[in-house]
């Protein structure tokens, strides 16, 4: 074994010796059997004082240990797990210490450079983010200049372009870009959001979130007739401003894919279990295919054109992230032609 052993009686002597000790402490056997352990320990300053605290515990009957770097004769510095066991004899009574240090070199060697591309990848995100959040803030004001030096264009044509049809579908054509292009940033900028600002847990009523969101959406639960179910919800700990945009997406996405022939039914429940709490928001809707329940959660990922259903592939995406930030997840269950029921798993705390 590569572990340093040695059985030390009550008089700090060194009694037996793996080869591994005395391959560490360049000693023979018969070299370390001769030697005192205050001699020994006297070598290595960062365990001097704490070797005789473990062995008076140890002779207590009691196991002890510690883990520290320890520098070696060759100049290589170790990280040791070092645990001291009391050994008794036929009478019960504790004669001897077995000490055995085992080399955790490689292991923390591994876990700091495991911590170290962590922080990095932290660091590399955070950049990522403040970029994304300041490019989609910085094209904003650049794309409303497009679109209103494009409509002073075609005004300024005036009676020009109703000679030249054309000129209007071509103007047209680069105002809806534009546009579409500002809702693409302003949606990167919301999903940018919930990492650039901090979470804040606090009590929240979730029937009073569900109160807001039918506020926000009243006028399009109108138009199109929705019907929807809410229970008595539970007052849960969460960031209650991510809170109303994780479900005013599901509620909203609902709507959005109602068939057109029938009125859009939305029931929402919610499900008590040990670890978590699982929320569901069902719909009447058109569904989804198997093969797309994991690509409909990242961003930009859409399923439909944007002549059928309008919007830039951006909510799903955030409803995860929230989701995931308050240590959840999410995910669906669908048949085409027939609904869908996503699912928000949150642990209870």
């Amino acid at each position: 074994s590569k572990d340093l052993m040695a059985l030390i009686n009550r008089q700090y002597n060194f009694e037996a010796v793996s080869q591994s000790f005395c391959g560490f402490h360049q000693k023979s056997r018969e070299e370390a059997h001769q030697c005192h352990g205050v001699e020994i320990w006297a070598l290595y300053p960062e365990v001097q004082k704490k070797i005789p605290l473990c062995l008076t515990r140890c002779f207590q009957g009691q196991e002890a240990g510690f883990q520290e770097r320890v520098q070696d004769f060759s100049g290589q510095r170790q990280f040791l797990d070092i645990c001291f066991h009391p050994y008794q004899n036929a009478r019960g009574e504790v004669t001897h210490a077995v000490m055995v240090a085992h080399d955790l070199t490689g292991v923390k060697q591994a876990e700091e450079k495991t911590q170290e591309l962590l922080h990095q990848l932290e660091i590399s995100n955070q950049d990522l983010r403040q970029f994304a959040y300041v490019a989609s803030h910085d094209l904003k004001e650049p794309l409303r200049m497009v679109v209103s030096f494009l409509m002073l264009i075609k005004k300024r044509l005036g009676d020009f372009s109703k000679e030249d049809p054309e000129i209007n579908e071509f103007i047209g054509y680069a105002i809806e870009g534009a546009q579409r292009m500002e809702w693409l940033i302003n949606d990167l900028l919301k999903f940018s959001r919930i990492d650039a600002r901090a979470i804040e847990i606090n009590e929240t009523d979730l029937n009073l979130v569900f109160k807001e969101i039918l506020s926000n959406l009243k006028i399009v639960l109108e138009e199109k007739k929705a019907e929807i179910q809410i229970p008595v919800l539970p007052v849960i700990r969460a960031d209650k401003t991510q809170m109303v945009q994780l479900f005013q997406n599901l509620i909203s996405n609902a709507v959005k894919y109602s068939k057109k022939d029938q009125p859009a039914r939305i029931e929402v429940r919610v499900e008590e279990q040990e670890q978590e709490t699982v929320f569901s928001v069902s719909d009447n809707g058109i569904g989804i295919a198997p093969d797309h329940f994991e690509r409909i959660f990242y961003i930009f990922q859409r399923l439909h054109t944007r002549r059928e259903y309008e919007g830039t592939g951006v909510g799903l995406a955030v409803c995860k992230k929230i989701a995931e930030r308050h240590g959840g997840r999410i995910w669906v269950e669908s048949e085409e032609g027939r609904g869908s029921i996503f699912f928000v798993a949150l642990p209870r705390r």
